[in-house]
């Protein structure tokens, strides 16, 4: 085999692996877009005490659940949660 044909090889290979290297750090894919939900939540502040543990445990019970599906909370709004997760 030729020098020359040697040193078209090995720059292939060179290519090659650059081209795996920056194709395996390539950021993901951008989110096309987001999907919201309202939670309503709160806590009556004149209710009993034992009425406000199961106001609570309530609320976190379902913002619990949507976060096991994937919904993160982007805001609140008085005694609104917003949710959002990547369609």
């Amino acid at each position: 085999m030729s020098t020359r044909t040697s040193v078209l090889i090995a720059f292939l290979a060179i290519l090659a692996s650059v081209t795996l290297i920056a194709a395996s750090h390539a950021p993901a894919a951008p989110v096309v877009g987001w999907e919201y939900q309202i939670v309503r939540g709160g806590i009556d502040i004149a209710a009993a005490p034992k009425v406000q543990e199961e106001q609570i445990a309530g609320t976190q019970g379902t913002l619990n659940n949507l976060g096991n599906e994937g919904w993160e909370l982007a805001a609140i709004q008085g005694s609104f949660a917003v949710m959002k997760r990547p369609r």
